[in-house]
């Protein structure tokens, strides 16, 4: 591969692309679960069936944020998509490769032995039109993540000033001087 610089780049890539989508699925499971990140980053080592992965995320979805969410979340994320990629990531990352001086803009991915012998052609465009799709993904399931996130996020808020109304004030009192420092950084119009 070291011939194919190009392939290899984008072959990164894709494995690189494939950890963001891993860790943000990961985050949403550890916040509808409401636990640990490593607890729900073990929870799914030992659940490699995205199906299973699936049901659990969008059960959680319904019973935590409500029947729209749970909606959203599955038109959001392609989860068979995901499995498709998943097992196209893992093929990549621990695939043997052949450099044919015949094809300059392809490498093989040699899969199986003997009489069962595959080799499946990647080209830069191939790989290219891979990555659009991994980055399609990969932007779905981080918006989906941060949806969660910002529902946590108002969840606790809302809890703390039901604990202490003051925060309201404090807020507005920050929010009136952060206005008063912004008024006073503002160039002054010059004298005519």
């Amino acid at each position: 591969m070291r011939t194919r610089p190009e392939h290899s780049a984008r072959i990164g890539t894709l494995i690189a692309c494939w950890s963001s989508i891993e860790y943000h699925f990961t985050e949403m499971l550890t916040y509808l679960l409401g636990g640990e990140h490593w607890i729900a980053s073990e929870m799914l080592h030992e659940i490699r069936r995205w199906d299973v992965r699936r049901k659990i995320v969008l059960r959680y979805t319904q019973k935590i944020l409500g029947v729209a969410a749970e909606e959203k979340a599955a038109s959001h994320l392609d989860l068979d998509a995901l499995r498709e990629l998943g097992s196209l990531r893992d093929r990549l990352a621990h695939g043997v490769f052949i450099v044919p001086q015949s094809l300059p803009d392809t490498v093989l991915l040699k899969e199986g032995y003997g009489d069962g012998e595959q080799h499946f052609p990647f080209t830069v465009v191939l790989l290219d039109e891979l990555l659009e799709i991994y980055f399609q993904h990969g932007s779905r399931v981080s918006e989906l993540w941060m949806q969660y996130v910002s529902y946590n996020s108002q969840k606790m808020f809302a809890a703390e000033v039901e604990r202490n109304p003051k925060i309201l004030t404090d807020l507005e009192n920050m929010i009136r001087r952060a206005n008063s420092l912004v008024a006073q950084a503002q160039p002054s119009e010059p004298e005519k």
